[in-house]
């Protein structure tokens, strides 16, 4: 009788020890997968796992039938977890958040297939970060069932755990103090997502009430007092390429053959070294280059610039893209769009505009701006060159084994190659471009200006294992400029011109004058081939320690 007397004693004893390593266990797995989940920023997980806290606290009074724990606790973690594994991915790729103007922005301007052609892309990374979340929840599903399910005793009431009345009061004070902080509460899993499409919806309905501002920008460019060029004829082509990092174009020293078209034509062109896109992702990329801002704060319409100086505008592209189509095509007098396909599985090929570009040429207005928005090397780069084009480099030249050295991963590598050989397709179409222009008759005196600008860069594995667009790197904002006049003799004063640094947010001020349009108030300080031009760096959301690189 006194052994089991004994032997009960040291149960009642071990008992609530048991439950205390259990209940702590449980809290300690689910906050190091929360602060833990590759990607995810330390101090956002932090607070997440600060939040988390109350639900534990309340398994720990054990006021919830044992039946019922693992489903509540259930209830309370999944929602954290696809949380903090959506804001993990999201942070490694592209350092944004959900509720960012850059995934809202590219969210609202998406197309369910385009959804399905972005995971076919990444399928690699989305399936092992899948794999990872559904292994984490087994693993807490498994704990859980341990610790939570088992029959009550007749000491399991009440507070357990091991955990005294201010140990348990300790978790609810820290989250009701983090969430009278507005931030913090908007981030709290159950009130974040419920109202996460409404701003997506919202989102989605200021692009398409844009095309309602168009006629706002044309009647502030007439007030604004601009003037165009008043004898000579003006044909002026702006080339805005997508996805191209300068890095990787043999024009500006890149190992792979990837512009041997535009490189028979070195000797004419301004070739600027050091061109920076202000934006990672094209809308707030082409908002910056053709809605600049100027010095004093006010902005202008580039294009409602041009229309209010006089020039005839064709918008010709390979796009559908409704936020592009609205905000800026919208303002041209013709627009042509050849891609009928929306996302990244558009097989439209540039070098089909080419036609539509020569009937944009034979209009007879003498002062005529056409825009040719490319799709150029936009991912899936496999789609922008045509199927038995020889491919650009191989598995054994120098660019693959510099990348083999630097760790990147096989699949990265192989986008690598892809890419590069979208922009061997690429330069033939640039190049068809410039000497449809060049071929352009002048029976009267004719000025002729050809400007290619890319929207923003494309890290391929250049400053990490990534494919895509990057907002974190430097490769994400790094692009060509090239310029051609037909007036343009080269001085030796040109190679100093092509090391200046340019941003593409002063577009603007560069082409205007080149157009012979005058702007009251413009300011040459911007202008990249002035005199008076002063370089200053963007704001970028990444560190650029030399913009001369």
């Amino acid at each position: 009788m006194a052994m089991e007397m004994s032997a009960a004693a040291a149960m009642a004893v071990e008992r609530p020890r048991r439950a205390a390593r259990a209940g702590w266990l449980l809290l300690g797995s689910v906050l190091v997968l929360l602060l833990g989940l590759p990607g995810q920023p330390l101090l956002g997980a932090a607070k997440m796992a600060v939040l988390f806290l109350p639900g534990w606290w309340l398994l720990s009074l054990r006021i919830i039938r044992p039946a019922l724990r693992r489903p509540a606790f259930l209830l309370w973690t999944v929602p954290f977890v696809v949380d903090a594994a959506v804001r993990g991915f999201l942070h490694f790729s592209y350092g944004a958040a959900p509720d960012s103007s850059l995934v809202l922005t590219s969210l609202a301007n998406t197309h369910g297939d385009e959804a399905l052609q972005y995971l076919e892309q990444h399928v690699v990374p989305v399936a092992l970060a899948s794999l990872l979340v559904l292994a984490a929840l087994t693993v807490l599903d498994r704990i859980a069932r341990e610790v939570l399910a088992r029959d009550p005793g007749p000491d399991d009431r009440g507070l357990s755990w091991g955990l005294s009345w201010p140990q348990a009061l300790l978790p609810v004070l820290l989250a009701l103090g983090a969430t009278a902080s507005g931030p913090w509460r908007d981030m709290h899993p159950l009130a974040f997502w419920p109202q996460w499409p409404a701003q997506l919806a919202g989102t989605r309905a200021a692009l398409r009430d844009a095309a309602l501002e168009h006629q706002g920008w044309i009647d502030r460019a007439t007030r604004s007092g601009v003037a165009g060029p008043a004898t000579q004829r003006h044909v002026a082509m702006l080339v805005i390429t997508e996805s191209i990092n300068r890095d990787n174009l043999g024009l500006y020293g890149y190992a792979r053959a990837t512009t041997p078209a535009l490189e028979r034509h070195r000797h004419e062109l301004l070739v600027m070294r050091h061109a920076w896109s202000v934006a990672a992702s094209t809308v707030p990329a082409l908002d910056a280059m053709l809605r600049p801002t100027a010095a004093d704060g006010s902005r202008q319409d580039l294009l409602a610039l041009a229309r209010a100086a006089g020039y005839r505008i064709h918008w010709i592209s390979n796009h559908d893209d409704l936020a592009i189509r609205t905000r800026h095509g919208g303002l041209a007098d013709e627009q042509v769009y050849i891609n009928r396909v929306p996302g990244r599985s558009a097989r439209t090929l540039d070098g089909e505009l080419l036609p539509q570009v020569d009937r944009a040429l034979a209009d007879p207005a003498p002062l005529k701006l056409i825009v040719v928005h490319l799709l150029g090397a936009h991912p899936h780069y496999r789609y922008r060159y045509p199927e038995g084009q020889p491919e650009t480099g191989s598995a054994d030249d120098a660019v693959s084994a510099a990348m083999v050295a630097q760790g990147r991963w096989p699949w990265i590598r192989r986008f690598r190659t892809e890419y590069d050989t979208a922009l061997r397709y690429h330069d033939g179409v640039l190049a068809a471009l410039l000497k449809q222009l060049q071929a352009v008759p002048g029976d009267e005196p004719t000025h002729k200006l050809w400007l290619a600008v890319s929207d923003h860069g494309q890290d391929v594995g250049h400053d990490r294992n990534h494919a895509g667009h990057s907002p974190m790197t430097p490769a994400g904002y790094r692009i060509p400029l090239l310029l051609w006049q037909s007036d343009h003799v080269p001085t030796p004063d040109a190679q100093a011109l092509e090391q200046r640094p340019v941003r593409a947010d002063w577009l603007a001020d560069l082409l205007l004058p080149r157009l012979g349009i005058t702007l009251p108030g413009a300011d040459s300080a911007r202008d990249a081939l002035s005199d008076d031009y002063r370089w200053q760096p963007p704001v970028l959301p990444i560190a650029v320690a030399n913009y001369l690189d």
